[in-house]
């Protein structure tokens, strides 16, 4: 979960962008070897004991505007076919790089001070940084769970980024998917059905009519 800082000395100027996560505790009971058996309903009433709330500073938070105009299609230099192609086949941090390139282009922010200082860049209702670039990476989809489930939690970590681009979600996500989930992803590429949250930018067009109404 990202949360403000607010900036106490001046209201009307942003804050600062912490990034809180929940870290489980290493303890006694992973040390010790006990034969398999029926639990005795103590899980659900120690639910949260052996795990930490975790603060991590992300910098500074900078809103920005978006100068260029063009889609990330346009900005790999991509047709129709050649983009089906690179979402299928491209790796998942080639394909990450290039979208966080495509953000630096677009909002035309300072690539060496992105790189090199804690800054959160506001854009695209997100907030662009090295810190949640990394949370993004960090994903681990949770064995067990409904695929559309495990989908729409890791659309919320890309849109927490600033990666608002659709096609740009669902690829990365067919990257970490076990084998089990492969079907669905591709399914997914196939019908592009898929939307992440009505509240969130559908595709660049909203994005460039939001930002342009901004």
């Amino acid at each position: 979960m990202l949360w403000e800082k607010k900036n106490t000395k001046n209201p009307d100027v942003r804050g600062y962008l912490y990034l809180r996560e929940t870290v489980y505790v290493r303890d006694g009971r992973t040390l010790k070897r006990k034969p398999k058996k029926l639990g005795d309903g103590s899980g659900a009433r120690n639910r949260g004991k052996y795990s930490i709330k975790k603060d991590i500073y992300c910098g500074k938070i900078v809103p920005m505007k978006m100068v260029k105009f063009l889609s990330f299609k346009q900005f790999i230099g991509k047709n129709d076919d050649e983009f089906l192609d690179y979402r299928l086949h491209s790796d998942f941090f080639i394909i990450l790089n290039d979208f966080v390139d495509y953000l630096i282009n677009i909002f035309e922010i300072d690539k060496d001070e992105f790189e090199n200082k804690k800054i959160s860049y506001e854009v695209a209702g997100g907030y662009l940084s090295k810190i949640t670039i990394d949370f993004l990476t960090r994903f681990v989809i949770r064995n067990g769970f409904d695929e559309k489930v495990e989908l729409e939690r890791f659309a919320n970590r890309c849109l927490d980024c600033g990666i608002f681009d659709n096609d740009i979600i669902i690829a990365l996500f067919s990257k970490i998917a076990p084998e089990d989930y492969t079907d669905f992803a591709l399914e997914l590429e196939s019908m592009k059905k898929f939307k992440v949250d009505s509240k969130e930018f559908n595709d660049f067009s909203d994005f460039m009519r939001k930002e342009h109404k901004n």
